[in-house]
């Protein structure tokens, strides 16, 4: 009993060992992602990371997901089914910029970037009740860290 009980428990343990090692592997971006839906809509569902805001004075950033429940066209005529930005967000005066925008072939961004769009240094209107309105409410709701 005593060598063939020693191979069976020291294999057990490599398995149990390998369990974790692969779940810790699976989970690792689900913990650096923490996607919070905003808006549930026909067409689409709008997430926030949460994790990605930060704030300075009136100012928040913060990246989001759209994943749209069908394809869709850019103006550029690209089919494709999310998209992932970072925004900068005012929170005084409603409006705000982009600084990273892309489309992606897959949901929750996931496939191939079909298209993106350069950064803006201008700042755009948000108005009262759209989805940019949401996004830039949740992203100042968050505290500044000091």
């Amino acid at each position: 009993m005593g060598a063939h009980y020693k191979k069976y428990t020291e294999g057990r343990r490599v398995n149990r060992l390998s369990c974790v090692f692969l779940l810790l592997a699976l989970t690792g971006n689900a913990v650096a992602d923490t996607w919070i839906v905003v808006n549930d809509h026909d067409d689409y569902i709008a997430y926030a990371n949460s994790a990605s805001i930060s704030r300075e004075g009136d100012i928040a950033r913060m990246h989001d997901l759209i994943d749209l429940k069908a394809p869709r066209f850019s103006p550029y005529g690209v089919s494709h089914l999310s998209s992932r930005a970072q925004s900068e967000f005012d929170c005084i005066t409603p409006r705000m910029r982009t600084l990273e925008f892309a489309l992606h072939a897959d949901h929750m961004g996931e496939g191939s970037v079909v298209e993106e769009v350069a950064p803006s240094d201008d700042w755009m209107p948000v108005f009262d009740g759209t989805l940019l309105d949401k996004l830039r409410r949740f992203a100042c709701a968050q505290p500044e860290r000091v």
